[in-house]
C-alpha cells in the first residue's frame, strides 16, 4: 500500500522532490541516520560479534 506522499524514484516527480527543500531535509536525515549506525558499529565490538553471527547464520 503507497501513501500519497510516495513518489516513484523513476519519474520526473521524484527529481523535482529531490531538489526541494523537503528532499535535501530527507537526505541529510537519512545520511545523519547512517552516521549513527556507523558510529554504533564502530564503538561497540559486542554489536559487531552478534552482527557477524547473523551474516553467518544468513550464508
Amino acid at each position: 500500500m503507497r501513501s500519497e506522499n510516495e513518489i516513484n524514484a523513476h519519474l520526473i516527480d521524484f527529481a523535482k522532490v529531490a531538489i526541494s527543500d523537503y528532499g535535501q531535509n530527507q537526505m541529510i536525515f537519512a545520511a545523519k541516520a547512517l552516521a549513527m549506525t556507523a558510529i554504533n558499529v564502530l564503538t561497540n565490538p559486542e554489536l559487531v560479534s552478534k552482527m557477524r553471527e547473523e551474516f553467518k547464520q544468513e550464508e
